[in-house]
Order: C-alpha cells, then sequence, then structure tokens
C-alpha cells in the first residue's frame, strides 16, 4: 500500500518529466523553424543603426584609454 508520500514523491516526479518533455518539445519545435527569421545566421538580415561602415558595431568593452572623437585630440 502506497503512503501519502509515496504518492507527492510520484507527483513530483511526475511534474519534473512532464516539464522536460515541454522543454524538449520547444527545442525540437525550435529548431525546424529557426530558417525562417533573423538569428538563423543567414547573414541577410538588415544591419542595425549600432552598425559602423565597415557593418562592425562598436565593442562594449575595450582595452586602453578611451577613444577621442574625431577633430579632437591629437
Amino acid at each position: 500500500m502506497a503512503g501519502w508520500q509515496d504518492i507527492a514523491a510520484l507527483g513530483v516526479v511526475a511534474l519534473a518529466l512532464g516539464y522536460l518533455g515541454r522543454s524538449a518539445y520547444r527545442v525540437a519545435s525550435a529548431r525546424r523553424t529557426a530558417g525562417l527569421g533573423c538569428g538563423s545566421g543567414c547573414g541577410s538580415c538588415p544591419s542595425g543603426p549600432q552598425d559602423d561602415a565597415n557593418g562592425r558595431g562598436e565593442p562594449l568593452v575595450t582595452i586602453g584609454p578611451p577613444r577621442m572623437p574625431s577633430g579632437r585630440g591629437k
């Protein structure tokens, strides 16, 4: 005969398996639609405003002295 603790433990295990199954389903369905929009890595998405003339954005972190704006400094 199963006590209330056994039933509670089985319920927790069932919930965990349901969560893992749902996560696996979402990952699998995202892989099927990955080629249909930006973020797929195909390179056909338009450049954002943070891109400079070379197509590269400004780095978030720099090592060294700060860069001076054009026309100022040396």
